[in-house]
């Protein structure tokens, strides 16, 4: 009888650790220091390697994608020359937002995030800050994710209703937004750590190696996504969530 697949976001702790070229032992060692307080937690090596395997045979576009976004490729990354200064805009936003040595050790912005960025601003061009483009598109990145490393289905009818509707810019749109959902004409957002066992094994996972669309979906869960934009919820001195509804 064959064994249950891990849950998805242990197999791209995993992943993601093969990724950076981790060997299996270095996989392991990483997923121990992360689980000290139960180093039970820690997959088997056999598992280790099948994931780990399963990286590896992806096509290496896959792979690519989820390299870190150097600028000066941006051609071989099919990002027209137009996306230029917003790239450039956007990656200061987050370089100077991070403000905590803890946020500072969070990873560089990938090739897959830098393209949805792009998707999601010539969707929505009128977003009123930087950091709503940003949680968006880790949204559509999460999805992404979850299906080329997972074999996860890939569900983005939700997000699609988001980026149609956009009920964060008027009442009329945000009860047309609900009226839909209530006539099952579109699905409500779905956050990918709603779910009590994932976020079981998020909180196992050392922060500077959470997935950046794991920090976007705990922004999102802590306002009332998509009525509101995180922008709305941020304090203007230290770009963190406040509490209350800004402006």
């Amino acid at each position: 009888m064959p064994h249950p697949r891990l849950d998805p976001n242990v197999q791209l702790e995993i992943k993601t650790f093969r990724a950076e070229g981790l060997s299996i032992d270095g996989i392991i060692e990483s997923m121990s220091v992360a689980r000290l307080d139960d180093f039970s937690a820690v997959p088997a090596r056999r598992t280790v390697a099948k994931y780990a395997k399963e990286y590896d045979s992806l096509p290496d576009e896959v792979k690519a994608l989820d390299a870190p976004f150097e600028w000066s490729k941006m051609d071989a990354y099919r990002l027209p020359a137009s996306a230029s200064q917003f790239i450039l805009n956007m990656m200061y936003m987050l370089i100077s937002t991070r403000k905590t040595p803890e946020a500072q050790r969070l990873p560089e912005p990938t090739v897959r995030q830098v393209q949805w960025w792009w998707k999601v601003s010539n969707g929505v061009p009128d977003l009123p800050n930087p950091i709503d483009t940003s949680c968006l598109a880790d949204c559509f990145v999460a999805r992404e994710l979850l299906h080329h490393l997972c074999d996860l289905p890939l569900f983005t009818s939700d997000l699609d209703a988001i980026m149609v509707y956009q009920p964060w810019a008027s009442n009329e749109r945000w009860e047309a937004y609900e009226k839909a959902i209530e006539e099952r004409r579109i699905p409500r957002f779905y956050n990918p750590l709603d779910r009590r066992e994932v976020r079981r094994d998020v909180a196992k996972v050392e922060k500077d190696k959470w997935w950046p669309f794991m920090i976007s979906s705990m922004v999102l869960e802590q306002i009332d996504f998509p009525r509101y934009l995180p922008s709305v919820w941020l304090t203007t001195d230290t770009g963190e969530l406040s509490g209350d509804v800004v402006g």
